[in-house]
């Protein structure tokens, strides 16, 4: 099963869109969490229902994921701030002190 993050700028939300399960499900910190995490398994979500609908339509599809495989990030600069945003700056191992 695949879910694309969707990034709406309009809207200044993000949403996971989960087309074989015709949902949208709304992103805070534990689901972005939950989202990159090793193992998500998406039947287990609950979101808004949203038909039969491209991902592209609600917003810019920053990244998707199978549940079976890792993230494949689609529009890096965004999905760092989203990232930021969610979990905080993630310095990278050199600048940790």
């Amino acid at each position: 099963m695949i879910a694309y993050y969707v990034h709406s700028p309009r809207k200044e939300n993000d949403i996971i869109v989960i087309p074989e399960m015709a949902m949208a499900v709304p992103v805070d910190r534990d689901r972005f969490q939950e989202f990159i995490s090793a193992s998500p398994v998406f039947a287990r979500w609950s979101g808004e229902t949203c038909g039969e609908i491209n991902p592209d339509q609600l917003g810019t599809v920053l990244a998707t994921r199978d549940e079976a495989a890792d993230v494949c990030v689609l529009e890096g600069d965004l999905w760092q701030a989203r990232m930021a945003h969610y979990l905080g700056r993630v310095k990278p191992d050199f600048e940790k002190e």
